[in-house]
Protein backbone atom coordinates (compact mmCIF):
# COMPACT_ATOMS: atom_id res chain seq x y z
CA UNK A 1 0.00 0.00 0.00
CA UNK A 2 1.14 3.66 -0.95
CA UNK A 3 1.07 6.58 1.24
CA UNK A 4 -1.54 8.14 -1.11
CA UNK A 5 -3.58 5.06 -0.82
CA UNK A 6 -3.38 5.13 2.83
CA UNK A 7 -4.73 8.92 2.70
CA UNK A 8 -7.64 7.87 0.41
CA UNK A 9 -9.33 5.17 2.89
CA UNK A 10 -8.57 7.64 6.09
CA UNK A 11 -8.81 11.11 4.62
CA UNK A 12 -9.99 11.01 0.63
CA UNK A 13 -11.39 14.75 1.56
CA UNK A 14 -7.57 15.81 1.64
CA UNK A 15 -6.79 13.70 -1.71
CA UNK A 16 -7.19 15.11 -5.91
CA UNK A 17 -5.68 18.48 -4.43
CA UNK A 18 -3.22 20.25 -3.34
CA UNK A 19 0.80 19.63 -5.29
CA UNK A 20 1.31 16.18 -5.99
CA UNK A 21 -2.42 14.99 -5.65
CA UNK A 22 -2.23 15.51 -1.89
CA UNK A 23 -2.89 17.86 0.83
CA UNK A 24 0.21 18.14 2.85
CA UNK A 25 3.14 15.17 3.69
CA UNK A 26 2.50 11.62 4.76
CA UNK A 27 4.27 12.74 8.46
CA UNK A 28 1.48 15.56 9.44
CA UNK A 29 -0.83 12.70 9.12
CA UNK A 30 1.63 10.17 11.18
CA UNK A 31 1.97 8.06 8.38
CA UNK A 32 6.38 8.43 9.29
CA UNK A 33 7.92 9.87 11.71
CA UNK A 34 11.65 11.34 11.23
CA UNK A 35 12.01 11.34 7.64
CA UNK A 36 12.70 15.09 6.43
CA UNK A 37 10.46 15.83 3.36
CA UNK A 38 11.58 14.90 -0.34
CA UNK A 39 11.02 18.15 -1.68
CA UNK A 40 12.70 21.27 0.05
CA UNK A 41 9.98 23.45 -1.32
CA UNK A 42 6.72 20.37 -0.64
CA UNK A 43 3.87 23.03 -0.90
CA UNK A 44 5.21 24.91 -4.26
CA UNK A 45 6.63 21.48 -5.64
CA UNK A 46 5.38 18.41 -7.85
CA UNK A 47 7.88 16.41 -6.13
CA UNK A 48 5.32 15.54 -3.37
CA UNK A 49 4.22 12.34 -5.84
CA UNK A 50 7.51 10.72 -4.71
CA UNK A 51 6.34 11.27 -1.11
CA UNK A 52 2.76 10.02 -1.51
CA UNK A 53 3.66 7.28 -4.02
CA UNK A 54 6.28 5.69 -2.02
CA UNK A 55 4.98 2.28 -0.44
CA UNK A 56 4.34 2.12 3.37
CA UNK A 57 7.33 0.10 4.85
CA UNK A 58 5.49 -3.35 6.27
CA UNK A 59 7.18 -3.55 9.55
CA UNK A 60 9.23 -0.94 11.86
CA UNK A 61 12.27 -1.99 13.69
CA UNK A 62 14.78 -0.14 15.64
CA UNK A 63 17.31 -0.39 12.71
CA UNK A 64 14.69 1.03 10.12
CA UNK A 65 16.54 4.16 9.10
CA UNK A 66 13.56 5.45 7.77
CA UNK A 67 11.38 5.84 10.97
CA UNK A 68 11.96 5.99 14.40
CA UNK A 69 10.95 2.84 16.67
CA UNK A 70 7.53 4.98 17.57
CA UNK A 71 6.11 4.59 14.57
CA UNK A 72 5.15 1.14 15.67
CA UNK A 73 1.58 1.36 15.63
CA UNK A 74 0.70 -2.07 17.64
CA UNK A 75 2.69 -0.04 20.51
CA UNK A 76 1.37 3.05 20.63
CA UNK A 77 -1.76 3.64 17.80
CA UNK A 78 -1.83 7.13 17.31
CA UNK A 79 -1.34 7.48 13.84
CA UNK A 80 -3.84 10.05 12.61
CA UNK A 81 -4.33 11.62 15.85
CA UNK A 82 -3.27 15.60 15.95
CA UNK A 83 0.20 16.65 16.64
CA UNK A 84 -0.41 19.24 18.86
CA UNK A 85 2.94 19.79 19.56
CA UNK A 86 3.04 21.32 16.20
CA UNK A 87 0.86 24.18 17.09
CA UNK A 88 3.11 27.61 18.49
CA UNK A 89 2.49 27.71 21.89
CA UNK A 90 2.55 31.45 22.40
CA UNK A 91 -0.76 31.99 21.39
CA UNK A 92 -1.48 29.31 24.36
CA UNK A 93 0.31 31.74 26.81
CA UNK A 94 -1.47 34.99 25.28
CA UNK A 95 -5.04 33.56 25.80
CA UNK A 96 -3.81 32.40 29.28
CA UNK A 97 -3.21 35.89 30.09
CA UNK A 98 -6.32 37.29 28.69
CA UNK A 99 -8.24 34.79 31.03
CA UNK A 100 -6.40 35.14 34.29
CA UNK A 101 -7.49 39.19 33.56
CA UNK A 102 -11.09 38.02 33.07
CA UNK A 103 -10.95 35.83 35.86
CA UNK A 104 -10.05 38.57 37.96
CA UNK A 105 -12.42 41.09 37.02
CA UNK A 106 -15.86 38.30 36.77
CA UNK A 107 -14.51 36.51 39.71
CA UNK A 108 -18.17 35.14 40.67
CA UNK A 109 -18.54 33.11 37.84
CA UNK A 110 -15.46 31.08 38.13
CA UNK A 111 -13.11 29.77 35.78
CA UNK A 112 -15.82 28.74 33.27
CA UNK A 113 -17.25 31.60 33.81
CA UNK A 114 -16.78 32.65 29.72
CA UNK A 115 -19.40 29.61 29.22
CA UNK A 116 -22.29 32.34 30.63
CA UNK A 117 -21.58 34.39 27.18
CA UNK A 118 -23.61 33.89 24.33
CA UNK A 119 -21.39 33.32 20.84
CA UNK A 120 -22.63 36.81 19.05
CA UNK A 121 -20.82 38.32 21.69
CA UNK A 122 -17.53 36.96 21.54
CA UNK A 123 -17.84 37.53 17.67
CA UNK A 124 -18.65 40.94 18.18
CA UNK A 125 -15.59 41.30 20.83
CA UNK A 126 -13.46 39.64 18.57
CA UNK A 127 -14.43 41.98 15.80
CA UNK A 128 -13.45 44.92 17.73
CA UNK A 129 -10.42 43.41 19.05
CA UNK A 130 -9.13 42.54 15.43
CA UNK A 131 -9.84 45.75 14.03
CA UNK A 132 -8.03 47.55 16.47
CA UNK A 133 -5.23 45.11 15.81
CA UNK A 134 -4.94 45.51 12.03
CA UNK A 135 -5.16 49.41 12.44
CA UNK A 136 -1.52 49.10 14.86
CA UNK A 137 -0.45 45.20 15.71
CA UNK A 138 0.63 46.60 18.71
CA UNK A 139 -2.29 48.16 20.58
CA UNK A 140 -3.18 47.43 23.47
CA UNK A 141 -6.54 47.65 25.25
CA UNK A 142 -7.05 50.22 27.47
CA UNK A 143 -9.12 48.59 30.26
CA UNK A 144 -6.77 45.72 30.48
CA UNK A 145 -3.74 47.00 29.58
CA UNK A 146 -3.10 43.79 27.12
CA UNK A 147 -2.81 43.93 23.10
CA UNK A 148 -5.71 43.33 21.18
CA UNK A 149 -4.11 40.76 19.46
CA UNK A 150 -4.25 38.72 22.67
CA UNK A 151 -8.00 39.66 23.08
CA UNK A 152 -8.96 38.71 20.28
CA UNK A 153 -7.40 35.14 20.28
CA UNK A 154 -8.75 34.51 23.23
CA UNK A 155 -12.32 35.19 21.92
CA UNK A 156 -11.25 33.31 18.53
CA UNK A 157 -10.37 30.73 21.28
CA UNK A 158 -14.06 30.66 23.58
CA UNK A 159 -16.08 30.63 19.53
CA UNK A 160 -13.59 27.51 18.37
CA UNK A 161 -14.94 25.93 21.71
CA UNK A 162 -18.48 26.77 21.74
CA UNK A 163 -19.18 26.45 18.13
CA UNK A 164 -17.35 22.97 17.78
CA UNK A 165 -18.81 21.47 20.85
CA UNK A 166 -22.54 22.56 20.27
Amino acid sequence: MTFREKLMQEHPENCGRGKGGCIGCPGIYGYETGRPCLSNFCWESVNCTECWDREIPETCNQTCNDCKPDCNQSAKADAGKPRLTLVPTQIIYDIAEVREYGNRKYPDGGPDNWKQVEAQRYRDAAFRHFLAYITDPESVDQESGIKHRKHLECNLAFLAEMEDNQ
